[in-house]
């Protein structure tokens, strides 16, 4: 099995389903505590993933540009 625990939302299919969709995606990936980075339409500071990897502070942001 794969060892997934962060992944980007910022892509052309996020919201596909729309916003439930949305919600119940990252609802479903913190059941299994995988964060999620980034949103299709916006860019909230909660949606930057702040971590500590032996020992050095890293931020994870995903962007996604549509016009």
């Amino acid at each position: 099995m794969n060892n997934f625990n962060l992944v980007s939302l910022a892509n052309n299919h996020t919201l596909d389903y729309g916003e439930d969709g949305l919600v119940e995606t990252k609802t479903f990936l913190s059941q299994f505590n995988i964060d999620s980075s980034g949103h299709p339409s916006q860019v909230k500071d909660t949606d930057i993933v702040k971590k500590s990897i032996r020992g050095q502070k890293i931020a994870f942001a995903s962007f996604n540009f549509s016009s």
